[in-house]
C-alpha cells in the first residue's frame, strides 16, 4: 500500500486535547508521510501546498478562511473540530467528538455516584459547548440543574481574571453541600478550580467537579479533577478511514460524530474522604 502524503494545517495553538493526542499518533502511523503546516501563515498556505507533493490535507480546528484555502487546493480534505456549525463545513467531511453523548455521560455518571444536586458552568459561546449543557439538562431530569447568572458573553470575557473568580466563587458558595458541578469546557475547570480554592469551597466535600477532557492541567494542589476523556483512538481511526475514502473519491460529505471516552474518575467526584496514600483508582465506563 502506497504511504499517505498529509499535510496537517489549521491552529497551532490551544487545540483540544484529543486533537493534540491525535497529531502524535499521526505522526507514528508507518503508513502516513505527515508534513505539519500549523506554523505556515494562513496568506502562504496556498503556495505551501503547491510546493509540497500531498496527497490530502487535514485541517485541525480550522476558521472558514481556512477551509477555504483548503477547498482551493483541489486536494480532498477532513476537518477535525470540536464544532461544526459554520456553514463552511456543510458541504465538507467533518469529524467532531459526539457532544451531545458528553453531556449525557456527565449527567449519568454524577448520578450513578449518588449526587443528588447537579449544577454546569461555562458559557456556551459554541454550538459544541450548547450540546453539552442541553444534553446534561435532559439526562439529569428530573433533578433541576443549577446553571449561573452570566452577565452576557463579551461582558463576562472583559473582567479582569480576579473579577470572574470571584463571581464563580460566589456562585459555588450558594449552591447546597454535595452539589457536583459539570464543567462544559477547559475555560470552566480552570475557573472553578481556582474560584474553589481561593473560596475556601473544599472538593469534593463542598462541591465535587467534573470536565472533559483530561483534567491534569487544572488540578487543584490537594486535589485531581475528574474528567470525561475524549475518544482518541476512535478519533484517529475514523479520520484516517475518511481520509482514505476521500483520496479514492468514495467519500460523501458527513459529519462523523465519535463517541465519548471513558469517565476517569478522579479525587475531585468522591463523595467519601479518601486517604492521600492511595493510588488514584479509574472508573471506565463503557461506549
Amino acid at each position: 500500500m502506497n504511504m499517505l502524503r498529509l499535510g496537517l494545517f489549521g491552529s497551532s495553538q490551544s487545540l483540544p486535547s484529543f486533537v493534540t493526542a491525535m497529531i502524535e499518533v499521526l505522526r507514528q502511523d508507518p503508513s502516513l508521510s505527515v508534513v505539519d503546516f500549523r506554523r505556515v501563515i494562513l496568506s502562504e498556505w496556498a503556495a505551501a501546498i503547491r510546493r509540497q507533493p500531498l496527497d490530502a490535507l487535514l485541517l485541525l480546528e480550522a476558521r472558514p478562511d481556512q477551509v477555504g484555502v483548503g477547498l482551493d487546493s483541489g486536494l480532498p480534505f477532513v476537518a477535525v473540530s470540536l464544532d461544526y456549525a459554520e456553514e463552511c463545513f456543510l458541504n465538507n467531511s467533518v469529524v467532531t467528538p459526539d457532544n451531545a453523548e458528553i453531556g449525557r455521560r456527565a449527567a449519568e455518571y454524577l448520578r450513578g455516584e449518588g449526587f443528588r444536586h447537579l449544577a454546569c458552568a461555562g458559557i456556551p459561546f459554541r454550538k459544541c459547548y450548547r450540546e453539552r449543557v442541553e444534553s446534561f439538562q435532559q439526562a439529569a431530569a428530573p433533578v433541576e440543574v443549577a446553571l449561573p447568572a452570566y452577565p452576557g458573553k463579551e461582558v463576562f470575557w472583559s473582567w479582569p481574571l480576579a473579577k470572574v473568580l470571584r463571581f464563580y466563587g460566589d456562585w459555588l458558595r450558594a449552591l447546597p453541600k454535595g452539589t457536583a458541578v459539570f464543567a462544559i469546557h477547559d475555560r470552566a475547570v480552570f475557573a472553578l478550580s481556582h474560584a474553589a480554592e481561593l473560596a475556601n469551597i473544599a472538593v469534593p466535600d463542598d462541591i465535587a467537579l467534573l470536565g472533559v477532557g483530561s483534567g491534569d492541567s487544572f488540578d487543584l494542589r490537594q486535589v485531581s479533577i475528574s474528567g470525561i476523556e475524549f475518544n482518541g483512538r476512535q478519533t484517529v481511526a475514523k479520520t484516517l478511514e475518511v481520509l482514505q475514502q476521500c483520496v479514492a473519491g468514495d467519500n460523501q460529505p458527513a459529519i462523523h460524530r465519535v463517541p465519548a471516552g471513558e469517565v476517569v474518575a478522579r479525587r475531585s467526584t468522591r463523595m467519601d474522604p479518601v486517604p492521600a496514600v492511595l493510588p488514584e483508582s479509574h472508573y471506565v465506563l463503557s461506549v
